[in-house]
């Protein structure tokens, strides 16, 4: 009896200390993937209010303006399943380094060239860059939080789409009103300041160890015929078509109709962020 005393101690024990190790892990962890993520929303809107004065400049119409925004979309959505993938196989790290190396060299080139083919190939590629972090973020947290703080870490970095329309409305409207270009190469380097922060602050992924028992292996044929998870799917597709539509075409709508500044169109835009990053926190 005093044998199996002794065992459940140590083992409270030990689990006191991997909780206290992990503590401020997690903090890091967390500030470094939310930078991140702030960058990626800012990124996501910024090309709303940026594709006003691009259209100007280059005699764009709506509907080649409305495919340079698509493209992006199409390169996410197709490499949305193959990121999480990759973040289960080579680990979430190196994963979530080669999304922000990729959307930080598409952001300094997207500033740089000056053609309509340039512009949609390098949104198409950007997208495919960000198709890679938002699956690996969910693997760290997966790996290094207890089930029971998941959530709440998760409301955390979902509140950076907020946080990042925020920027991108009132920074970014700001430079692009000044000149889309050099908006652009700040969002590049805010990009790469970000890439650093995962360099240093994310923890390398440990590959599970194997156990006797063994997790009961779930097929992606089962998965992707899950009544919950096609129920979730064709709400999410629907609330994304809103949103997403709304925030691509909301900016120019607002300039064409009211005759506002780029600058006074970002802080209308930013109203609705600050409150997206307190709902999403509550």
């Amino acid at each position: 009896m005093s044998v199996s005393q002794g065992a459940i101690k140590k083992q409270s024990e030990a689990k006191l200390s991997v909780s206290k190790e992990k503590n401020p892990r997690g903090v890091l962890l967390t500030t470094a993937l939310m930078a991140g993520y702030s960058m990626i929303y800012m990124d996501k809107n910024m090309i709303s209010t940026a594709i006003i004065p691009i259209a100007e400049q280059f005699q764009l119409t709506t509907s080649q303006t409305g495919l340079i925004m698509s493209l992006f979309f199409l390169g996410y959505s197709l490499m949305q399943i193959p990121g999480g993938w990759l973040a289960d196989k080579i680990g979430y790290k190196k994963v979530l380094m080669l999304s922000l190396s990729l959307i930080t060299i598409f952001s300094f080139a997207f500033g740089l060239v000056g053609s309509l083919l340039m512009f949609i190939l390098i949104r198409f590629l950007a997208g495919i860059g960000h198709a890679g972090y938002p699956p690996s973020c969910s693997k760290g947290i997966a790996e290094n939080f207890p089930k029971k703080r998941r959530t709440f870490v998760q409301s955390l970095i979902l509140s950076t789409s907020g946080i990042g329309g925020i920027l991108a409305f009132v920074i970014g409207a700001r430079l692009i009103d000044l000149n889309w270009h050099y908006a652009y190469y700040a969002l590049g380097t805010m990009f790469a300041i970000s890439l650093l922060l995962v360099a240093f602050l994310v923890p390398n992924s440990h590959p599970t160890a194997k156990t006797k028992i063994e997790k009961k292996q779930v097929s992606f044929k089962s998965v992707i015929s899950n009544r919950n998870v096609i129920i979730l799917f064709v709400a999410m597709l629907l609330a994304n078509v809103a949103f997403y539509g709304n925030m691509s075409w909301l900016p120019t709508f607002l300039k064409t109709k009211f005759s506002l500044s780029i600058s006074t169109v970002g802080i209308i835009l930013a109203v609705n962020a600050i409150g997206g990053t307190l709902a999403s926190i509550f």
